[in-house]
């Protein structure tokens, strides 16, 4: 009986750090492209919900290009300002997100590049 107050405040504690947390969203994007697939359109919807039960936390957003260094950073700006728009659309309100500057790192190529990432953080 005497560790059962141990357990308890153990799992408290536990709980407490795995709600504090960031979770991760990944959009794929087809090469060239900036428009949300039906499919991306799902797993913003996916954001979307998550971002409303935790109403405190904030998403970052950052896009990625298609390993073409010369439009890069342009496709990814479009990229992340597409997922922003589906986002807000569904009710998640601007002030709580942020965009951050996506690039791939140079070692990096082909379809994992083709992305933006959305991280929950609370």
């Amino acid at each position: 009986m005497r560790l059962l107050p141990l357990f308890l405040l153990a799992t408290s504690l536990l709980i407490g750090v795995a709600t504090a947390q960031s979770r991760m969203f990944v959009v794929f994007f087809g090469t060239g492209e900036d428009r949300l697939t039906a499919e991306a359109g799902k797993v913003v919807a996916e954001i979307a919900a998550a971002a409303k039960e935790k109403s405190g936390a904030k998403l970052e957003v950052a896009g990625y290009g298609d390993d073409d260094h010369g439009r890069d950073k342009d496709l990814a700006e479009r990229r992340a300002a597409s997922v922003v728009g589906a986002l807000t659309a569904a009710g998640v309100p601007q002030a709580r997100i942020e965009t951050k500057p996506g690039s791939p790192p140079a070692e990096a190529t082909g379809i994992p590049v083709h992305k933006v990432t959305v991280t929950l953080a609370e």
